[in-house]
């Protein structure tokens, strides 16, 4: 009959499960064991397994506070030290080299920073670099010129050194508060959202998450 029909097929079904089941478990073990799935060193590259990790968030804080941090006081201590008008008057500078050294110093060692914590990442939490590791530094250098800009600017505008450091202080809080850092941005408020726009951090955190642990959603 149709039941009995019905019932052996089951039967038939529930036989041919574990069978399948334990030939996958068969097949994966012969692939680890000659090593072509390598799963202790491939859990790094998936969020799933990196939950709760601020590795990528700190190392991303830093790239966005440390130019920011050295471009603040240049030229307060030109001014300080009265060379900043001798640098404007030199012949063969200017307005724009003075812009593009000033630029180039903060760039420079925050990208030596950047490589120093990659070595340390992978030497000390075994978290190895990808490929595209000048992709990356492409994609990094607009918003770390953005904030070493930014330094430039509030640099320009204080008159003492004191007044640069309250600066970084005010942009390390705002770093913190506004660019999902302590708190995620979509769980905040809609002007809190549009105020993040406006640091780097909101851009290089997802950015060098997903280059360092993998797919990477808001």
């Amino acid at each position: 009959t149709g039941t009995d029909g019905r019932s052996e097929n089951k039967r038939n079904d529930d036989r041919k499960g574990p069978d399948a089941t334990e030939e996958v478990a068969q097949l994966g073990e012969e692939l680890f064991k000659v090593g072509t799935f390598p799963a202790p060193s491939l859990f790094v590259y998936y969020p799933q397994a990196t939950k709760g990790s601020l590795l990528p968030e700190t190392i991303a804080f830093i790239l966005c506070f440390l130019p920011f941090v050295l471009a603040a006081p240049s030229l307060i201590r030109e001014q300080e030290a009265h060379t900043l008008e001798v640098l404007l008057v030199m012949p063969g500078t200017g307005p724009a080299p003075l812009l593009a050294g000033k630029c180039f110093l903060p760039l420079a060692v925050t990208l030596f920073d950047f490589l120093l914590m990659l070595v340390v990442a992978q030497s000390v939490y075994h978290i190895h670099v990808k490929a595209g590791f000048l992709h990356i530094i492409l994609i990094l250098l607009p918003p770390l010129l953005s904030s070493v800009l930014l330094g430039l600017s509030v640099s320009a505008m204080a008159n003492t050194q004191s007044q640069a450091m309250i600066s970084s202080a005010i942009y390390f809080l705002a770093l913190m508060l506004f660019t999902g850092f302590l708190y995620p941005i979509g769980n905040s408020t809609y002007l809190i959202q549009w105020l993040s726009k406006l640091f780097p951090l909101s851009f290089v955190h997802p950015v060098l998450k997903a280059w360092m642990f993998g797919a990477y959603t808001v």
